[in-house]
């Protein structure tokens, strides 16, 4: 069967904007191995987020009229700002071309700036000069108004020699901390000698950079602890066994990421009603810190950990099962007081409070 057949088609797009997720996210505690009551601290990291802000980019693309905002002074008898077909990028630069009968004293100044105390700024401009025998003189200088008079603050001087002899480009980088927030103007001042050659400036950039830390929220697993603190302390854990805990850490795009960190809580009140033929025997107890431990029922290797009352293991062996007959603990180097001996393997778990006189 043949034909021409006519239709129509609907098409639509959409646009998803991936935001990146909070990096270095970390989770710990002061202490992963704790007695029931006793306290620890969480601790949680991550990377904080740079936001870069421009509030000024200019390539002189509109030479010979200045740039919107700016303001151009000749300040003495040589030659003011002018432009040239010589860029770093684009077509033209800023350019001071010499005189023959004065030194420079040409001021080109920003537009108005306003800046906040407490953030910092980058002043970026790109520069080089005509001939290496020649060489030129540039500053860049900060104040309160578009006039000479109240370039009040030199931030760069010919790179802190005393003149410029580059001939390729070259970029400086000026950081600028504002005291107190308000307009400020940045002035660029060619002040060369007499009869030299040209310099020029191009791609002058004036940015601000905020460093935004994450925010933090902690839960636990089982269910029972919340927190909005970054590194909350005197955590206490109501009940034995392993408590999990999270932190959520929130970015400035509002994006989280997560970290975890473990700790076993054991009651440590003496052994275990386990039923399941363990026996632990500590003997002399309480001693001079020499004690003799004897275990029945466990027939694999074991951890045992004795626990100080704050929680810190202060002492770790892994023990075979053919250990466990009168085996010779020494702590008579430790200070008096209670600790918790444990002992546990995949099967089992078992404390018992011993106590050094």
């Amino acid at each position: 069967m043949g034909g021409t057949y006519n239709g129509c088609a609907n098409s639509a797009s959409v646009d998803i904007v991936v935001k990146p997720a909070t990096t270095g996210v970390t989770a710990s505690a002061s202490a992963n191995n704790i007695c029931l009551g006793t306290s620890i601290d969480l601790f949680a990291g991550a990377d904080n987020d740079t936001l870069i802000s421009t509030l000024l980019n200019e390539g002189f693309e509109t030479m010979p009229t200045p740039p919107v905002g700016w303001t151009f002074i000749n300040a003495g008898t040589g030659n003011p700002w002018s432009y040239y077909a010589t860029a770093h990028t684009g077509t033209y630069s800023l350019a001071y071309v010499y005189s023959t009968t004065a030194p420079a004293d040409a001021w080109a100044i920003t537009n108005p700036l306003t800046m906040n105390a407490g953030t910092s700024y980058t002043i970026s401009f790109w520069y080089s000069i005509a001939g290496s025998s020649y060489p030129e003189k540039l500053k860049v200088t900060v104040g309160n108004d578009a006039t000479v008079l109240a370039q009040t603050t030199t931030l760069w001087d010919n790179n802190g020699d005393t003149a410029l002899f580059n001939i390729t480009w070259e970029q400086a980088l000026i950081t600028f901390n504002p005291t107190t927030s308000g307009t400020y103007y940045f002035g660029f001042n060619c002040y060369s000698n007499t009869d030299m050659f040209r310099l020029y400036v191009d791609d002058v950039e004036i940015s601000s950079t905020t460093i935004i830390p994450a925010t933090f929220s902690w839960t636990s697993l089982p269910a029972g602890y919340t927190s909005n603190v970054q590194n909350p302390t005197g955590v206490t854990p109501s009940s034995a066994g392993s408590i999990q805990y999270t932190v959520s850490a929130v970015n400035s795009n509002n994006c989280s990421s997560t970290a975890s960190t473990t700790v076993v809580v054991d009651d440590c009140t003496g052994v275990e009603e386990n039923n399941d033929g363990v026996s632990i025997d500590v003997v002399p107890n309480p001693s001079n810190g020499l004690f003799y431990i004897s275990v029945d029922g466990i027939n694999e290797s074991s951890v045992m950990n004795i626990y100080s009352v704050t929680g810190q293991i202060v002492y770790s062996e892994v023990v075979n099962n053919n250990g466990w007959v009168n085996k010779r603990i020494d702590m008579s180097n430790f200070p008096k007081g209670i600790y918790f001996l444990r002992i546990s393997n995949d099967n089992i778990t078992h404390s018992k409070k011993i106590i050094v006189e």
